[in-house]
C-alpha cells in the first residue's frame, strides 16, 4: 500500500508536474522546430528555384546582348571586311564565353560566310528558324537537339543540344545584310544547376520547356512531359506532391519571366527533395528534443522531491507531535501550531477552499462538456466536407449541425454577382416562424452582406437591430444577433453565409470558431462542385482550338440521331481534313500550323450556321453535324466549305484547302458509324482528287 503522507504525496505531484511541463514543453518545442524546419525547408526550395529562374534570364539576357553587341560592329557590318577578319572576331567572342559552340555570320539568303572554327561555312541555313527570325530583330530559340552541327562538334555521353540566338546585322541605311546566329550549348544550364546544389545533395533541380517537357533534370524524367498541378501555381508555397517515380517531393516551381529585352521562352524551374531525406532529418531532430526533455525533466523531478521534504518539514512536526499526545506523553513540546482555535480557523479554510475547488471543478466540467460538443460538431463538419454532396446540401446539413450549439434560429446562402447579392434561406428551426420573403437581391451598398464582400473577412454582429445597414424585414422578422461568413471571397463565384438568432447575445470566440469552420466547409464545397464542373466540360473540348472533340462529336452524334428518329427529320454528317498542314509545320514550325488549325475552326464557326455544331476529329480532321440538312443541300455544303477556306486565306492562310465528304440521314445510312465511315471514304475521294491537280 502507498505511503499516504503529505511528503509523499507532494513528491508525487511534483514529479508529475515535472513529467507533464517537461511533455508539454519538449512536445511543444518540438513541434515548433521542426515546423520551422519544413518551413526553412519549403523557403530554401523556394529560394532555390527562383534564384535558378534568375540566373538563366540573366544569362540569356547577357547572350543576347553579346550576339546584339556584335551584330552592331563595323567588322560584321563592312562589305569590305574580308572573312577572315570576321572569323577572327566570332572565334575571339567563342574562346571568351565558354558558353557558345558555334557562333556564324549568313547572308540574308541564308548561307553561312563566316563561322567559329570554319564549322558550317558554306553551309546553307535559310530554313532555320534562327535565320528566319534573326532577319527581322534579335531573337531567342528554345532547346533544340543539334541538327548540321550533331557530326562536327565533339559529343560526350548526351546528345548535344543548343539554345539558339540571332540579330540582323544592318547597314549604314539600316537595309539587313546578314544575320549573326550563335548556338548556346545547353550545358551552361546544367553548370548553373550544379553550383546551385553543390551543398545540397539531397536536391534535385528541373528546367522544363513552356508545355512542361522536362529540359533538364534526372536522366529517367528527360524528355518527358510532366502533368503535376502544382506546375500551374509558379511562385507559390513549396507543397508536396507525388511525381511520376511514386515518390513524394516537397516541390517548388518558378516560371521564367524574362529580364528587360529578353521576353523569356516560357521556362519553368521546379526544385524538389525527397520527403523520406526531409522526414528523416526531422526525426533525427525530434530525438535529440526528447532526449533533452527526458534529461531536464528528471532534473526537475529530483528538485520537486526536495522541495517537498523541506515544505512538508512543519507539518511533520505537528504531525509527531499530535501523536505523541494522542500516546500519553505529557512532556511533548507543541509547536505554535497546536493552538486550538488556529486548527479550528484552518479545517474552516480548508472546507471553504475544498468547496471553491469542487464549484471551479464544476464549472470546469460544463465548460469541458461545451468544448467536447464543439469539437463533435467540428468533426461531424469535417465529415459532411468530405462527401460528395452539392454546395446547397453541404450548407443545409451544416446549419442543422450548428443549430443547437449556437442556438440558430435561421441561416441563410447569398451569392456575389457583380454589382447585387443575391440571398435566399438555407435553413429555419422548425419552431420559429419563417421569412415571407425568402429570396432576396441586395444592390451594392444595401444590408450588411456588402461589408462582408468588400474587408472579405467574417463579421459578427451582437445587436443586428442597432446597425445602420440592417435590413427592416429581418429586424421585424426578429433578428437580434448576425453573423456574415465569406465563403471564398477571392473567387468570382463568392458567396456569403448569413445566420441569425432572435436572443440577443455576444459571439463567443467558440462560436465564432464553429461558423469559420462551416464557411471552410463550404469553401472547399463550392470549389469541388467547381471543379467537378470543369473536368466535366474538359473532357469534351479540344484544347488548341475549342471546339467539341471526337468524345463529344461520338456523344452529339447519338444524341441527334435519335432526335432524328424521333422527329422525323434529316441529319447529315461532314468529314473534312485540312490539306498542307504538314508542310506549314516543316516549313514554319508547329506553333503557325497551330495558328492555322485555330484560324480554319473559327472559318468552319463562321461559315456554317449557328445550330450546326463544328468538332476538331484531332490532327487536322475536322466535322460538322448538321440537322435539316437533306443530299440536295450538298453544293450548299460544299459552298460553305469553300467560304470557310477564303476566310482562312484572309485570316493570313492562303495556301490551306481541305478535303470534304458528306453523308445523310437516312436517305443514305441508317446508322452513326455508317455514316461517318461513308463520309469519310468520300473526304478521301475528294483528297485524291486534289492530290491528281
Amino acid at each position: 500500500m502507498l505511503p499516504r503522507t503529505l511528503t509523499f504525496r507532494l513528491a508525487v505531484s511534483n514529479v508529475m508536474m515535472a513529467i507533464v511541463t517537461g511533455a508539454a514543453v519538449s512536445w511543444g518545442t518540438e513541434r515548433a522546430a521542426v515546423e520551422q524546419f519544413h518551413r526553412a525547408s519549403r523557403d530554401h526550395l523556394r529560394e532555390l528555384a527562383a534564384t535558378m529562374t534568375d540566373r538563366l534570364d540573366r544569362s540569356m539576357f547577357e547572350r543576347q546582348q553579346d550576339i546584339t553587341l556584335l551584330a552592331s560592329l563595323s567588322t560584321l557590318r563592312d562589305a569590305r571586311v574580308t572573312v577572315t577578319e570576321r572569323e577572327t572576331l566570332l572565334n575571339a567572342l567563342k574562346a571568351q564565353q565558354g558558353t557558345y559552340a558555334w557562333i556564324g555570320y549568313a547572308t540574308p539568303g541564308g548561307r553561312v560566310q563566316a563561322a567559329t572554327g570554319g564549322l558550317l561555312r558554306g553551309a546553307d541555313v535559310h530554313g532555320r528558324p534562327w535565320h528566319q527570325a534573326g532577319l527581322q530583330a534579335p531573337y531567342a530559340g528554345d532547346v533544340h537537339d543539334a541538327a548540321l552541327l550533331a557530326g562536327l562538334l565533339p559529343r560526350g555521353d548526351t546528345p548535344l543540344r543548343f539554345v539558339d540566338l540571332a540579330a540582323p546585322i544592318r547597314d549604314d541605311q539600316g537595309r539587313v545584310t546578314g544575320v549573326l546566329g550563335a548556338h548556346l550549348t545547353w550545358s551552361w544550364a546544367d553548370d548553373t544547376r550544379r553550383s546551385l546544389l553543390r551543398q545540397t545533395d539531397q536536391t534535385d533541380m528541373l528546367i522544363l520547356s513552356k508545355d512542361h517537357a522536362v529540359l533538364l533534370g534526372p536522366p529517367d524524367l528527360l524528355g518527358q512531359t510532366l502533368k503535376l498541378g502544382v506546375l500551374t501555381h509558379p511562385g507559390a508555397q513549396p507543397s508536396a506532391v507525388t511525381w511520376p517515380d511514386g515518390r513524394t517531393y516537397l516541390t517548388a516551381v518558378s516560371a521564367s519571366t524574362g529580364h528587360q529585352s529578353y521576353p523569356g521562352l516560357g521556362w519553368t524551374v521546379v526544385a524538389r527533395q525527397d520527403m523520406r531525406a526531409t522526414d528523416a532529418t526531422a526525426q533525427t531532430f525530434r530525438t535529440q528534443v526528447l532526449l533533452c526533455a527526458l534529461t531536464v525533466t528528471l532534473l526537475f523531478a529530483l528538485v520537486g522531491v526536495w522541495r517537498a521534504y523541506v515544505i512538508a518539514a512543519p507539518l511533520r512536526r505537528l504531525t509527531r507531535a499530535a501523536r505523541q499526545l494522542d500516546a500519553g506523553d505529557e512532556h511533548v513540546h507543541l509547536p505554535h501550531l497546536t493552538d486550538y482555535t488556529e486548527v479550528e480557523l484552518l479545517s474552516r479554510t480548508l472546507a471553504q477552499t475544498v468547496s471553491t475547488l469542487e464549484a471551479r471543478v464544476h464549472a470546469r466540467t460544463q465548460a469541458l462538456s461545451v468544448a467536447t460538443t464543439h469539437a463533435q460538431v467540428l468533426a461531424d463538419l469535417s465529415r459532411t466536407s468530405m462527401q460528395p454532396l452539392s454546395p446547397d446540401d453541404v450548407a443545409q446539413q451544416a446549419c442543422a449541425l450548428l443549430s443547437d450549439p449556437l442556438s440558430l434560429d435561421w441561416a441563410g446562402l447569398a451569392h456575389v454577382h457583380g454589382d447585387r447579392i443575391e440571398q435566399d434561406t438555407t435553413w429555419t428551426r422548425e419552431d420559429v416562424q419563417p421569412l415571407t420573403d425568402t429570396r432576396r437581391v441586395l444592390p451594392r451598398g444595401t444590408g450588411l452582406a456588402w461589408q462582408v464582400v468588400d474587408r472579405k473577412e467574417a463579421h459578427f454582429i451582437d445587436d443586428y437591430a442597432a446597425q445602420p445597414g440592417a435590413v427592416p424585414e429581418f429586424v421585424r422578422w426578429g433578428a437580434r444577433s448576425s453573423a456574415f461568413i465569406p465563403i471564398a471571397p477571392d473567387h468570382s463565384d463568392a458567396h456569403i453565409l448569413i445566420v441569425a438568432r432572435r436572443d440577443q447575445h455576444t459571439w463567443t470566440p467558440e462560436e465564432r470558431t464553429l461558423l469559420t469552420a462551416a464557411g471552410h466547409v463550404l469553401s472547399v464545397a463550392f470549389e469541388r462542385h467547381a471543379h467537378q464542373t470543369y473536368l466535366a466540360r474538359a473532357a469534351l473540348e479540344d484544347r488548341l482550338t475549342g471546339l467539341g472533340n471526337r468524345r463529344a462529336f461520338d456523344t452529339d452524334l447519338d444524341v441527334i440521331l435519335a432526335a432524328s428518329l424521333r422527329h422525323e427529320h434529316p441529319v447529315a454528317v461532314l468529314i473534312l481534313d485540312l490539306n498542307g498542314l504538314k508542310h506549314v509545320n516543316d516549313t514554319h514550325g508547329h506553333d503557325r500550323g497551330d495558328a492555322m488549325l485555330r484560324a480554319f475552326a473559327r472559318a468552319l464557326q463562321d461559315a456554317f450556321r449557328a445550330s450546326d455544331r463544328v468538332y476538331r476529329l484531332g490532327g487536322d480532321e475536322y466535322a460538322v453535324l448538321l440537322t435539316h440538312a437533306q443530299t440536295e443541300t450538298q453544293d450548299v455544303l460544299l459552298r460553305r466549305v469553300r467560304a470557310a477556306e477564303q476566310l482562312t486565306h484572309a485570316a493570313g492562310f492562303p495556301d490551306i484547302s481541305a478535303s470534304c465528304g458528306a453523308a445523310f440521314y437516312p436517305e443514305e445510312r441508317q446508322s452513326g458509324r455508317d455514316l461517318v465511315r461513308l463520309a469519310d471514304q468520300r473526304m478521301y475521294s475528294d483528297k485524291r482528287s486534289h492530290t491528281s491537280r
